[in-house]
């Protein structure tokens, strides 16, 4: 038995697949100059927005380091921890957290001039309160009274008294009153 063997065909496929693997790697090396370049030229945009944003970053800091320089210019540390103060104070009333110093701070805002007070119960537990004053403008009380009575914290604020009393020389009308109130 003879054997014919035909090389012809085998070399012809080697051939073949030279060629594919040659065009492939040359493919693949185009490619990779291609995502080279791409690569350098990202680089380069990005290196340059890194930049800007430093420098941007620089003057920000420019303007912050003047703001600062204006705000010690301007408020003084005194004034500084009267700011901090009123801050802690408004985050308190924001808080529903009423203090002895919230609820003063209120009745020092709210009541006017021509209003004395004369004495205070102020009961945090039973948040309760019964303010005693005078005055020598009877009207005021109502104003006065209206004006509590807007502040959110209270509720039930009412005008329990009123008298009126001749002061020493007889010409002079003095109003006592009380009003009572509870808290919220």
């Amino acid at each position: 038995m003879k054997y014919r063997i035909n090389f012809s065909n085998y070399n012809r496929s080697k051939e073949i697949q030279k060629k594919f693997f040659s065009k492939a790697y040359w493919i693949l090396v185009f490619i990779l100059i291609i995502l080279t370049f791409y690569g350098f030229i990202k680089f380069y945009h990005v290196d340059r927005e890194i930049n800007r944003v430093k420098q941007e970053l620089g003057e920000l800091n420019i303007k912050l380091e003047k703001a600062k320089e204006e705000r010690k210019r301007i408020i003084t540390s005194g004034e500084e921890v009267i700011l901090k103060n009123k801050i802690r104070f408004y985050n308190e009333l924001r808080q529903d957290r009423l203090t002895q110093t919230v609820f003063f701070n209120i009745l020092e805002e709210k009541t006017p001039k021509n209003i004395k007070l004369v004495s205070l119960d102020f009961d945090i537990s039973r948040k309760t309160f019964i303010i005693n004053g005078e005055t020598l403008n009877p009207e005021a009380v109502v104003s006065y009274l209206s004006e509590l009575q807007r502040v959110e914290i209270f509720r039930k604020v009412t005008l329990v008294k009123q008298t009126m009393v001749r002061g020493m020389d007889k010409r002079v009308t003095i109003g006592n009153f009380e009003i009572k109130g509870e808290l919220i």
